[in-house]
């Protein structure tokens, strides 16, 4: 009796409204995970419910893959447990899974006046964020 495969979740909502930069190394990460092909790693892709923009996404490879969930995270089931979240975009989240964060650069961190204030309110997690991550 073989064991379940590893169900990885990838946090693709910041290519919503970014479509360089951290966007590209999601789009990348997620699609090179996704051409593994390898039978004890489940993928799924976590969008935003308004994204439209979905036909970089891997192929599926039966009915309910497609767009695993396009939900947002917090305080949802996601149909099927998850074993490990990537959060590429900086901050993840509580839940009973492992957390891995993509800290690209903290230049904001020593240059705070070229956030916006909701930048500053979201960024300022980054602490909290690392030290959740296994």
């Amino acid at each position: 009796m073989s064991a379940r495969p590893l169900r990885v979740a990838i946090d693709c909502r910041v290519m919503l409204y970014r479509k360089a930069g951290i966007a590209n190394y999601t789009r990348r990460l997620t699609q090179a995970l996704a051409a593994l092909d390898a039978a004890d790693l489940q993928l799924c892709v976590l969008l935003d419910r308004r994204d439209r923009d979905i036909g970089w996404l891997p192929p599926a490879h039966h009915a309910a893959e497609p767009v695993a969930l396009p939900a947002e995270l917090a305080g949802r089931q996601l149909g099927w447990p998850i074993d490990v979240l990537h959060s590429p975009d900086f901050i993840t989240c509580r839940g009973a899974f492992a957390k891995v964060i993509t800290i690209h650069d903290l230049y904001f961190h020593e240059h705070p006046e070229v956030l916006d204030a909701a930048g500053a309110r979201y960024y300022g997690r980054i602490e909290w964020s690392a030290r959740q991550v296994d």
